[in-house]
């Protein structure tokens, strides 16, 4: 349709990860008070899709817009939070979150 928006052109204009762009679209739309149009034009196990132009398009990009909160020092902090738990003796704190996600070997 030509007069229709999808995720993926949304996506690729705003250069975000796909997996990231419908996390936040799924949320978005389970919450109606902040999202009324998401809420109400989004059907389950549908393709997202909206007009061109209106309310349910323009929030869906303001959703898609939102930077993440999670910074890189908020990040880093994480990571030597783990590094001082860590039962691993001699190990680069940049490796521990490998270790805690795949296992020591």
């Amino acid at each position: 349709m030509p007069g229709s928006v999808t995720p993926k052109q949304l996506r690729a204009e705003l250069k975000l990860d796909p997996r990231e762009a419908h996390e936040r679209l799924r949320s978005a739309a389970r919450d109606p008070k902040k999202h009324p149009e998401l809420a109400k034009l989004h059907k389950q196990r549908t393709p997202w899709s909206w007009v061109k132009g209106l309310a349910g398009e323009k929030e869906a990009r303001g959703v898609l817009e939102k930077q993440t909160l999670v910074t890189a020092t908020c990040f880093q902090r994480r990571i030597e939070r783990r590094a001082t738990h860590s039962v691993l003796p001699n190990v680069p704190s940049h490796c521990v979150a490998n270790v805690w996600r795949h296992g020591a070997r």
